[in-house]
């Protein structure tokens, strides 16, 4: 059985996958490592892939250096199920090419733009021929509300959750439809934008932020919420790599 773990910046997640279908999963922040070993040691583990973009991860980084099984870190320079066109591959985030590399495995011979929110907006292209074209980063919804609250006088720090209409009756709902609604808008121009060049492109919605997103994003954008994107792409990196014989480092 493969074990994935996708390290972000506030929370870890962790599959457990046989073959291609995902049989158990578990989500925690990153400073309770002993959630991670308690999952681990439910089954047994073949091989194991990592996704980090986190800075500090001693406790998780501890544990993960026990594995008594191969253990891919993905970066790079892993070899993977797609052709990376990205022009600086080793600067470009794990947890992006596991999205692409998910997309890949749900979705062959389709143009797709990955949507991943958390902490960033991430958006990443992937044609239907299999080649990465690269993509676009920038503020997630909390950073942006933050960035309202701290930038400015008098601007309150607004909650996610809530009433976000299209045109704001209130400080508060114009802050919460001006962030939520903008970055829906942002993804949906973006897919737009693709399906100029790209036919039949789908987009793929995933990442910690994304169900509060989904309702005010345009229904006839083809849409397909994806909530374990990440770990699906690991495990298919993971599998790939194996059946290519690439050489996985033991722990």
């Amino acid at each position: 059985m493969n074990l994935v773990i996708d390290i972000g910046n506030t929370y870890a997640k962790a599959a457990l996958f046989e073959g291609v279908r995902m049989k158990n999963n578990v989500h925690c922040r990153i400073g309770e490592p002993d959630r991670l070993q308690e999952f681990a040691d439910s089954a047994e583990i073949s091989a194991c892939a990592v996704s980090c973009v986190a800075a500090a991860t001693a406790g998780i980084d501890a544990w993960i250096n026990m594995l008594k099984c191969p253990t891919l870190r993905v970066t790079g320079a892993t070899p993977l199920p797609f052709r990376n066109n990205y022009r600086t591959p080793l600067t470009l985030g794990s947890d992006r090419i596991a999205a692409v590399a998910g997309a890949k495995a749900l979705h062959p011979d389709t143009n797709v733009l990955v949507a991943d929110i958390g902490t960033c907006l991430t958006l990443d292209v992937l044609t239907a021929d299999g080649i990465y074209l690269g993509g676009n980063v920038s503020p997630g919804p909390t950073m942006r509300f933050t960035a309202l609250n701290t930038g400015t006088a008098r601007l309150p720090l607004v909650a996610q959750e809530g009433d976000s209409p299209l045109i704001g009756y209130s400080t508060e709902t114009a802050i919460r439809s001006g962030v939520m609604r903008g970055l829906a808008l942002e993804v949906e121009g973006f897919a737009q934008k693709l399906r100029e060049t790209m036919p039949g492109l789908i987009l793929l919605v995933t990442g910690g932020k994304s169900t509060e997103l989904l309702p005010l994003i345009d229904a006839s954008a083809r849409l397909y919420h994806e909530p374990f994107l990440v770990e699906t792409g690991l495990n298919y990196i993971l599998s790939y790599c194996r059946s290519k014989g690439s050489a996985l480092p033991a722990q």
